[in-house]
Order: structure tokens, then sequence, then C-alpha cells
């Protein structure tokens, strides 16, 4: 069958998790004789108009990245884009897949899987996160708190406010963020097959009604990279190695973990691994500043084949968000190392007695378990012992397969087409003459009569 994903980049340009999993899945479906094309957005735009650039992929994948006709595009307000629904519509009626597996709609449009619909393309989502309810994409408040309310202006607008830019205002917190929401329900609607990540994912999308549970599978998912466990460290020497392994950013919480070794009865006993590249200057500079008079190695990028060649106790995965899976502890997992890391979220449901859990932003909690493992190791030994192996990648191909089958034997949903347009093009006029507006206190614009 032809199977045409889309997501919001792709390797090299844009390497992540959701990315990662879309071109290993990509892969594993093309080796099986099928037919893959990759619809993927961009960091980079087109001047004047949408466009769209093919390549070919050595393995056979054809790739076509989207350039919005815009700038300033990562913003929230500008997630639907006419020039890209026209653009995939073409793509469509061009290409002609059997089925369309949506991954994300960021930097694409809202309304990918209504073009699928009045196509008569059957569709499947994977929602790999919470960005259908939120569009700042992770429910995290500024106190660090998930957020458990239903997306509104009433509820939104602490969060997003500030990142509106000066020529709009509240209205347009309202406005826009109800056409976003509208949106989503919509396509959510139109799709045959909804695939959270998790049960936890599942269960926190029916808290906030963006989908009957009943629709929503959770799929076996896994890492496509199959790493082989690393050798183990003498069960008895100190210090006691800790591994902390992907993105460097504040909601990844390795903050935490440095407070939490400083807060242990012996800070020396640990040393702390930090590999990933850092998001944020400033964030890094503090991390330096807590690492002062502790045993940490900032070690920026990482090979996969250099992880499994070293020793490590444990993994610290002491992230603030509710993760919806986190491949992270995949590959940690895969190497043969414990985890600890936050109970909110999908590691918890994962970890089993490979590990332990904490609540989140909690350095004291942490403290004590990271106390215990360097004090019992007889324990940290069983945890070891007691790690999962990875989950088969191979499976979750299969689910993927037969996902795709019964949406093309089902068809197109027989449900309506909600999509406001009428909402969107008010929108956009008013965006239009608001900015215009502003362009004209400030002298740089003629108004009309």
């Amino acid at each position: 069958m032809h199977v045409l994903m889309t997501v919001h980049g792709q390797p090299p340009e844009l390497v992540g998790g959701t990315e990662r999993h879309v071109e290993d899945l990509s892969s594993e479906l093309c080796r099986r004789g099928h037919a893959i094309t990759v619809v993927t957005g961009s960091l980079a735009h087109s001047v004047g108009e949408t466009r769209v650039v093919g390549e070919r992929r050595e393995d056979g994948i054809r790739l076509r990245r989207v350039l919005r006709g815009e700038i300033e595009f990562e913003e929230w307000t500008k997630c639907h884009s006419p020039g890209v629904s026209r653009a995939f519509a073409a793509m469509l009626a061009e290409l002609q897949p059997d089925v369309v597996h949506v991954h994300h709609w960021i930097r694409l449009t809202t309304d990918l899987v209504r073009q699928c619909w009045h196509a008569g393309i059957p569709s499947v989502v994977s929602i790999h996160d919470y960005s259908t309810t939120c569009p700042i994409h992770h429910r995290v408040l500024r106190d660090g708190s998930f957020c458990r309310r239903a997306p509104g202006p009433e509820h939104c607008g602490e969060c997003l406010r500030p990142q509106l830019r000066p020529w709009r205002g509240d209205d347009e917190v309202a406005r826009v963020l109800a056409l976003r929401q509208s949106d989503f329900a919509n396509e959510l609607r139109l799709a045959n097959v909804l695939s959270p990540l998790s049960a936890d994912l599942r269960s926190g999308l029916g808290e906030l009604a963006v989908a009957e549970a009943d629709r929503m599978l959770v799929q076996p998912f896994a890492s496509g990279l199959q790493l082989r466990r690393a050798p183990e460290p003498d069960p008895l020497a100190r210090p006691l190695r800790i591994l902390n392994l992907g993105r460097v950013t504040p909601l990844k919480g390795q903050h935490v973990l440095l407070e939490a070794v400083a807060a242990t009865t012996n800070p020396r006993a640990f040393e702390v691994h930090l590999a990933g590249p850092v998001d944020d200057a400033a964030y890094g500079a503090r991390l330096d500043q807590l690492a002062v008079g502790l045993r940490v190695v900032r070690r920026g990028g990482y090979e996969y084949s250099a992880l499994e060649r070293e020793t490590h106790h444990l993994a610290v995965l002491p992230s603030l968000c509710r993760e919806t899976y986190g491949l992270v502890l995949d590959e940690v997992q895969s190497l043969g190392l414990p985890a600890f890391a936050t109970r909110f979220g999908a590691h918890a449901e994962r970890i089993g007695a490979g590990g332990a859990t904490f609540a989140p932003g909690d350095a004291r909690s942490l403290a004590a378990l990271l106390d215990r493992a360097e004090q019992d190791r007889a324990w940290l030994a069983r945890l070891r012992a007691n790690v999962p192996p990875p989950r088969s990648f191979a499976r979750l191909t299969d689910f993927f397969e037969e996902c795709y089958r019964r949406a093309i034997a089902e068809g197109p949903r027989a449900v309506d087409d909600r999509f406001d347009l009428q909402g969107h093009l008010e929108d956009l006029a008013l965006r239009v003459d608001s900015r215009e507006r502003a362009l004209w206190a400030r002298g740089l614009g003629t108004p009309g009569p």
C-alpha cells in the first residue's frame, strides 16, 4: 500500500523523538514493501507563497518539504495555513495514497485530516503529545504544575498573552484559540483511527474531553533504535555514576537532578553525566552554578555507540512534563540501566520493577532515592536485574499496518465536516486590519479613506 505521513520535521534538519520515530517507521514499512511518502514541515520559509520541495532518500522514501510562504509561522496564532492546505490537497490529488498517517500538524496546517476526508482518503492519527489541547504543547503552567483545565481564553490567556505580538490583544487570544480548538476537534472527529502513545496520554486526553476515549487505541510504542546492553559496572564502585540522556532544557529538569545530588548525604559520592545538547544558554549557565562542588560531566552531544561501551549505575530522568511516552526511557532501558523518573505521566506505567519514581520537581525525594542506591547496592542490583527488555519495533509496525488496513476498509468516516471556514476568513481579515492599524499608529502606513 502507499502510506503518506505528515510530521513537523525530519532529519537532518530537525531531530527529535517524533521526527526519529517517523523516520524509523517509514524505513521499516518501506522494507516491508510499502510505498512511503513523508510530507514534512521545515524551519525554512518561502518568499511570497507556500512552496513544496521534493526529494528522494537513499532508501527510496519520497520526501516533500513544505516551506510556508510567511514569516513567524511558528507562532501559535498561525497554526492554520491556507497555503499549506491548498498545497497538501494538491499533493493528495497527485500522489493518491491509500492512507494518510498524521503524526503532527506543527509547521503545516490544522486541516490535514480534513483535506484527506474531502479527497476520499482514510486517515490514522498518532497523538504524540498534548498539542491538540494546548498551543504551547506540554500543558505545564508557570508554577510547574500540569494544567488540567479545558482550553479557553479564561484559562489560557496567562500563558499565551506574553507570546502575542504588540499589535494583538486579548480578543485575538479568544478568537484564535477558539478556532484552533475547533480545528483539532474536527481533525480528530474525521480521522478513522486515533492512537495515543500511552495509557496515561489517553487518560489525560479523556479528562480534557478531546475525543471519545473508546476511539483511542493505545499503540505498543517502541523505539526504532535498538541499543546493545552496556557492560555492568562494578556494583560497589564509587563514585556512583548517573546518566541523564536527552535535550538539556528546563522542562526536562536537569536542575532537579543536580539539586538532588547536592541534597544527598554525601554529594561527592555521585558522578553525574549530562549527555545532550543545551537548548538555552541561560539554563546551561544555571546548571554550571548548581554543579559547583559536585562531580558533573557536561557532555553535550553524544554517540550511542559510545554509550554502549560505557558503564553507568543508573539513569535519572527528572522531567517536569507529563511525559506522553519518552523515547529516552527506551534508550536507557536498552542499555540495561535502572531508571529513576518522575511518576507523573507515561514513565510511571513503564518503569515497573526496573527503577523507582518520585514527584516532579521534588529534589529531596530524588535525593532519598539516590542515597538508598548509593548505600544499598544490592537493591540497585535488583533494580538492574528487573529492567524490562526493549519493546519490539516490529510489533509496533504490525500494529500500524493493521490500523491502515482497518482505515482503508472503513473508508472516510460517515460524519460531518465542522471546519469553521467563515471564522478563519474573519480572523484573517481582523488580523491584517489590526496590524495595519498598529502601523498607522507608528506612522508607517497610510490609512484608507
